[in-house]
């Protein structure tokens, strides 16, 4: 039986009020989809509302074979994410698809296949919250060295880039993939994926309970994973708060977080907050909209100066400049575990005139 869990939230509309979710966040909100048509083939449509220009740009992932070969469910949409599930019915494998609209004007829409390669075990948990998926499948090899094996999937998308050199770095999905062995079952309900942290309890009959824990770190654009064995059982509910996870073991309350000062988890404080964004495109034109993508953890309200004057409150935004110039773009991040700024210079330029401009001036 599969145990799965989508945790959909409608998308927001780009300037209404939002939820405090503490993840990679795309200013591009208003996202429909996905929608699944089958003929010849099977394509899962998406599209993207971009109040800057006023567009709607339509997405399209596709796979060889339609109704009678293929199978898609499972079909998430969270907070300008999407994810969903496909299965290939004649040879029984599977696939996971993650998608988002990068609004850098050389990206656009980026959609992610877990591992690439059809699997040949079945989904256990499929869970899209926060700009952060969780998949995790239960593969029984039927080995006496390894009988169970538990596949377990991060993701999350990154569109960060080097402010040193102003070029694209670690743009994409990024994964990591953990394989457990000799875990008999992952508790359906013993799972959280929240504030940009995924956590959960796994059992092995020979090695006992243990406790999983994770989060994209967008400094350093990578999973920092730590598995902690358990001498007991843990004890329901597993939380995640400002994300920092919670739970209680022999009766004692056990807290984690995330240091960003050495990059790495500890035992009884909280996770700190973490300002951080990512602007596109690297070199932005004049009268152009530049589009701050916030990569904050841990914050509940964001406030900006974009270094000509304006602010904004907003979590992800995007602006024009008028003028050429250098400016000092600076990212407030406030949550209830205090509050942290992160100053970007963000590069904008004269547009270039084109060849035929320059004739009819010259004329």
């Amino acid at each position: 039986m599969i145990l799965s869990l989508c945790l959909v939230t409608l998308a927001l509309f780009w300037g209404g009020g939002i939820t405090p979710c503490l993840a990679y966040y795309p200013p591009l909100q208003d996202v429909t989809g996905p929608t699944v048509v089958q003929d010849n083939q099977t394509k899962v449509n998406v599209s993207v509302h971009n109040p800057a220009t006023g567009q709607d740009i339509p997405g399209v992932w596709s796979t060889p074979g339609g109704a009678a070969a293929i199978a898609v469910d499972q079909l998430c949409n969270n907070q300008g994410m999407v994810a969903w599930r496909v299965k290939d019915l004649t040879n029984n494998k599977f696939q996971i698809v993650t998608g988002v609209y990068d609004p850098n004007p050389a990206m656009g829409w980026q959609f992610g296949t877990y591992w690439g390669a059809w699997l040949d075990y079945e989904t256990n948990i499929l869970a899209l919250n926060d700009g952060v998926l969780l998949y995790a499948s239960h593969y029984n090899s039927g080995s006496i060295i390894t009988p169970s094996v538990l596949h377990v999937y991060y993701a999350t998308y990154d569109p960060g880039k080097d402010i040193s050199v102003g070029e694209p770095y670690y743009v994409g999905w990024r994964s990591r993939r953990q394989s457990l062995y000799a875990f008999s079952s992952i508790n359906p309900y013993g799972y959280v994926v929240k504030d940009g942290v995924v956590a959960f309890f796994i059992f092995s009959p020979s090695l006992g309970y243990f406790v999983d824990y994770g989060i994209y770190n967008s400094l350093n654009h990578g999973w920092d994973i730590h598995h902690e064995q358990s001498v007991d059982s843990p004890t329901l509910p597993l939380q995640i708060s400002n994300a920092t996870v919670t739970w209680t073991l022999e009766g004692q309350a056990q807290k984690r977080g995330y240091d960003w000062a050495d990059f790495s988890w500890h035992n009884g404080v909280d996770t700190k907050v973490l300002a951080n964004f990512v602007f596109a495109p690297p070199k932005g034109n004049v009268n152009a909209p530049i589009y701050f993508t916030d990569m904050s953890i841990g914050a509940t309200a964001w406030n900006w100066t974009l270094g000509d004057g304006a602010t904004s409150k907003d979590r992800s935004l995007y602006h024009k400049y008028i003028k050429p110039g250098n400016y000092a773009g600076n990212q407030q991040a406030n949550g209830p575990l205090g509050t942290d700024n992160n100053l970007q210079t963000v590069p904008v330029k004269p547009v270039t005139p084109s060849l035929w401009m320059l004739l009819l001036l010259d004329g």
